[in-house]
């Protein structure tokens, strides 16, 4: 399901994320910040496949029964 929020709060965090990483490692572990940024992406990529936004509606909504096995489904 599609979260017309969604890109805008993934451009929010990831633009914050790398300049918060930017700005704390500065020139003292060069490479560190987009090494660290490319990591947690993967992890958020992952982790969260519906993204931080995909939470929310999640825990909104219900989470439906499973199927019952063995059980056929009668024709109609």
């Amino acid at each position: 399901m599609y979260a017309p929020l969604g890109p805008t709060v993934g451009a929010i965090i990831t633009i914050g994320l790398d300049e918060s990483l930017r700005v704390a490692f500065g020139t003292d572990f060069t490479g560190g910040a987009p090494f660290i940024y490319g990591i947690l992406l993967v992890l958020f990529m992952i982790y969260l496949p519906r993204g931080i936004v995909g939470i929310f509606e999640r825990r909104r909504k219900p989470a439906a029964a499973p199927p019952a096995l063995g059980v056929p489904v009668a024709a109609k």
